[in-house]
């Protein structure tokens, strides 16, 4: 019986563990890694490879980056943020960005108002092993 309540408790203790830095899986906070940009190279519109740069967003509205995007910058702010579009704020291009968010098949797109060719990324969410 003490082997039964010592695994009960033992597994408990290790949920706990795991889920406690956790984001909600529709949560724009966290570390996300970009895969794909939606974009026209003087062709039909489809979804191409992205160059795999890492976006954290912070529940203080701040964000960082891998490196630099030409939406994003290295850092910046998000205002007006609402279920489902926010504001990007980069000091590096002293500009505001509207954007548009969803969550979709289990990844993160994002729409860039303002784009002549209709640009987007999608993002997958990035767990930390620490």
């Amino acid at each position: 019986m003490k082997q039964v309540s010592l695994l009960f408790i033992l597994v408990a203790f290790i949920s706990c563990a795991k889920t406690e830095d956790a984001e909600p899986e529709n949560s724009l906070f966290g570390k996300w890694r970009e895969y794909e940009n939606y974009i026209s190279p003087g062709t039909a519109w489809h979804w191409q490879p992205a160059s795999n740069i890492t976006i954290e967003i912070k529940s203080n509205l701040t964000y960082t980056t891998s490196n630099d995007n030409y939406f994003w910058g290295r850092s910046g702010t998000i205002e007006n943020l609402t279920d489902s579009s926010f504001v990007l704020k980069s000091p590096a291009f002293n500009r505001e960005q509207k954007c548009s968010y969803q969550f979709k098949d289990g990844a993160l797109e994002i729409w860039y108002f303002g784009c002549i060719e209709g640009c987007g990324s999608r993002f997958k969410r990035k767990f930390s092993l620490n």
